[in-house]
């Protein structure tokens, strides 16, 4: 509930984060603990849609998939799931 995956090129990311962190800040919340990180993870998103094209991943040139674990002071054990629908189109 604290991750997120994000696509990016990997010249962006530190950029994306700074940004992140500017948007979504850590400290000041109402809320004590975490709400910064649930919110990050809203934000971004849990899940993508990458299309496969002769078994290559069709990503914007240079970039690749990250998970962003918006809660980096504990050191969870995550599992990424993955499923490939097969298109009916074409």
């Amino acid at each position: 509930s604290t991750g997120a995956l994000v696509v990016l090129p990997p010249d962006a990311v530190e950029e994306f984060e700074r940004r992140l962190w500017e948007l979504v800040p850590i400290y000041g919340w109402r809320h004590p603990g975490n709400a910064y990180a649930h919110l990050r993870s809203t934000l971004i998103g849990t899940n993508i849609v990458i299309p496969v094209e002769g078994g290559e991943l069709k990503l914007p040139r240079g970039a690749a998939v990250y998970f962003l674990e918006n809660q980096a002071t504990y050191n969870r054990r995550r599992k990424l799931v993955v499923s490939v629908v097969e298109s009916s189109e074409g």
